[in-house]
């Protein structure tokens, strides 16, 4: 994890997650074609055959009707399902699996509309199958620490989910990060992401016309509008969320012009955090010596490194650039004489 970013692509299924979901809508009893399917899957026409193939191999039948005037094209119905014992079947690595999900995913997702539905969803995961649960056992098991950042109003995360899904724009009442502000935007939301602790939404702003990342909570009220969004501001079928964060902590689009090269020296023991941990997505670490590890990163927000480095104190050493030791001298200084006695 980066610089404590966690990104998470609610709408980026795994194939095991898709193929749960296609056995759901199959319980439906519903015909469809492949291309309906893959589109209420939100995935490819080739994950929708690679589906039917493993369902035909557990057990699944279906019956196929050429589609009139749709050379190639056919519609399916499933003529058998399995019974619910045999599809709820897991190893014991599969139940272990599904007991870190739930727990990470309770933490995660503590302060949305989705955490009452969570447990539910499990248990119709689970049903027919021999997998006890525990919420008391989970929690001696597992340990997921939940956000101490604000939490997102519901309304306003589902909101922003929605038009995500929908293409719409939505209006948003937005305070500013220094908060002495509100004012009213227009966004077009393109991802939902977890960000330093806090639910995140990364939009395309008409106003500064440029996509930018808003933190959730600092939106009290958000309303879907009806209006077609103009083309242009869509969703870029080459937009890649982690890119578009790695940009914004590196540098691309932050208050310098060009990143900042900093190279520092972290002794020993401080320096096994950062061989463990990585503080910043630019973050390579180098060789080591007898004095510690030697650490550069590329960054955007000068302020944003000195804060950092000023955390570990004299354990870090900063060899370049001259600018950041001037800052880091002056920030010792002022902690100084916050200790010096009174006159």
């Amino acid at each position: 994890m980066c610089f404590s970013f966690a990104l998470i692509c609610i709408f980026t299924m795994t194939n095991s997650e898709t193929y749960l979901a296609f056995l759901q809508e199959l319980q439906c009893d519903v015909s469809f074609t492949k291309e309906e399917m893959a589109n209420q899957l939100g995935v490819s026409v080739k994950s929708v055959e690679r589906h039917l193939k493993t369902a035909r191999e557990n057990g699944y039948t279906f019956s196929e009707e050429p589609i009139p005037n749709h050379k190639g094209k056919k519609r399916f119905t499933p003529t058998q399902l399995p019974n619910e014992a045999t599809l709820a079947r897991f190893t014991d690595d599969e139940k272990e699996a599904l007991a870190a999900a739930l727990e990470a995913a309770q933490a995660l997702l503590a302060h949305t509309h989705y955490e009452p539905h969570l447990k539910t969803v499990f248990d119709k995961l689970i049903q027919g199958g021999d997998l006890t649960w525990s919420e008391t056992d989970a929690r001696q098991n597992w340990y997921f620490e939940k956000t101490h950042a604000t939490p997102p109003d519901q309304t306003v995360f589902k909101t922003i989910m929605q038009a995500i899904w929908a293409s719409k724009t939505v209006k948003v009442d937005y305070e500013s990060a220094d908060r002495r502000r509100k004012e009213t935007r227009h966004l077009v939301p393109y991802t939902l992401a977890f960000v330093e602790g806090d639910w995140t939404v990364f939009a395309y702003c008409p106003k500064h016309q440029e996509v930018r990342d808003f933190r959730i909570a600092r939106i009290s009220r958000a309303t879907p509008l009806s209006k077609e969004i103009d083309p242009v501001h869509l969703r870029p079928a080459h937009f890649e969320p982690h890119e578009f964060y790695d940009d914004r902590t590196n540098g691309l689009a932050s208050d310098l012009e060009t990143p900042l090269h900093v190279r520092f020296r972290v002794r020993y023991p401080v320096a096994y955090w950062f061989k463990e941990k990585c503080w910043h997505s630019s973050q390579r670490n180098g060789k080591e010596d007898a004095d510690g590890l030697w650490v550069e990163m590329r960054v955007g927000n000068k302020k944003g490194i000195i804060n950092l480095l000023k955390r570990f104190g004299a354990d870090i050493y900063v060899e370049h650039p001259p600018e950041l030791q001037a800052a880091l001298k002056v920030e010792a200084k002022s902690v100084a004489r916050q200790y010096e006695p009174l006159p």
